[in-house]
């Protein structure tokens, strides 16, 4: 396609549900590969929320050579986006 930039957005009164099969889903993952960013704002409970992968990003650094060393060092930053995950389910 060849674009330079894009921006696509989505707004609801009823709020919107995001699944994992949307385009939506595709494009913040993608965002979060480091394809661009992507930025969610809503209202939770009266107040104003916003989510951001350039905001806060989670970054980790992983040793080169042993894939079990990798995958150890790699643990607590899966966990913290875990942890993202199980907080915004609440």
């Amino acid at each position: 396609m060849e674009v330079e930039s894009y921006v696509g957005i989505y707004k609801s009164k009823k709020g919107i549900k995001i699944k994992e099969n949307d385009e939506v889903f595709s494009g913040i993952v993608m965002a979060i590969d480091g394809y661009g960013e992507a930025k969610i704002k809503g209202t939770i409970k009266n107040e104003e929320k916003t989510a951001s992968t350039k905001e806060n990003p989670i970054k980790s650094l992983a040793p080169k050579e042993d894939k079990i060393e990798i995958i150890k060092s790699l643990k607590s930053t899966f966990d913290q986006i875990k942890g993202r995950f199980k907080r915004n389910e609440d």
